[in-house]
């Protein structure tokens, strides 16, 4: 899968130090388990973002759209550019100042895998 992104695209500036506070704010807003829709806007091999509306990219990667029997995801199975896409908060990455979400009902398998692996909840 070769990387693809719209022209224009949203949140090139989420990194920047003048974003901290809205990402802290976003953080304290946004509660684990809230479901987000958007359009995608770039697809990467390792998963897709949108745009949900919420000042930050949001990230679902492969595992969370590829096909619901499993095996290889091919180029051809990620959804399209300009597509909407919806997901369940799973956790915030700071050092990507990116949203996570996982498959709709998906969140309640992590969070008990994280507890049990001894893992922090948050991605």
């Amino acid at each position: 899968m070769n990387s693809e992104i719209v022209p224009n695209p949203p949140f090139v500036d989420s990194l920047q130090s003048h974003r901290a506070d809205a990402w802290e704010l976003v953080k304290q807003q946004l509660l684990v388990g809230t479901i987000l829709t958007g359009k995608i806007y770039y697809r990467a091999p390792y998963g897709v973002f949108f745009d949900a509306g919420v000042g930050f990219p949001v990230l679902i990667e492969v595992p969370e759209f590829g096909k619901p029997e499993g095996g290889m995801v091919f180029s051809e199975d990620y959804p399209a550019l300009g597509s909407l896409i919806s997901g369940e908060i799973a956790g915030f990455r700071d050092e990507m100042r990116q949203i996570v979400v996982v498959k709709i009902g998906n969140l309640l398998f992590y969070q008990q895998l994280s507890r049990t692996m001894g893992l922090d909840e948050t991605l």
